[in-house]
């Protein structure tokens, strides 16, 4: 039966009553990224940043970032907010590199271009739920090198 069952946190928050309810008419733009260095060794850390702005305020949601490359790299982490008044703002990740042998599956960094992509939300990114939004994405690219 939970195999059926759409477990989105956020919707359940609004649902109990424990987190605001985003607004429909919540609006945000994304505006950019950016990285750096923009390539580097196995190791090497990247700093990833998505700017975006707010028009009118949103509820909770999240940031998402996912990075994709050569061999079976698919790694990616999302970032719950409280939601955001108008103006404008930047979000920051650092994504180090490393090789870890030890995870299943094990983490390589091969050599080769790596894409990243943002996406802002209100509500969990992707989901059908009544007041969630995907906002917008941004994607990237960064190198590492042999």
């Amino acid at each position: 039966m939970l195999n059926h069952t759409d477990l989105d946190p956020i919707y359940f928050c609004e649902e109990v009553k424990l987190c605001p309810a985003g607004r429909d008419d919540a609006a945000s733009s994304v505006d950019g990224n950016a990285v750096s260095p923009s390539g580097g060794p196995a190791g090497s850390t990247f700093a990833m940043q998505v700017d975006f702005t707010v028009l009118n305020a949103t509820g909770v949601g999240e940031i998402r970032i996912a990075v994709d490359g050569p061999g079976a790299i698919h790694v990616g982490q999302s970032f719950v907010n409280t939601g955001f008044a108008p103006g404008r703002y930047a979000t920051n990740v650092t994504l180090t590199a490393q090789n870890d042998p030890s995870a299943q599956p094990p983490v390589e960094w091969l050599p080769g271009t790596y894409t990243y992509e943002f996406e802002v939300c209100q509500g969990e990114c992707g989901s059908k739920h009544p007041h969630s939004k995907v906002f917008g994405k941004t994607s990237g690219s960064f190198q590492i090198t042999p």
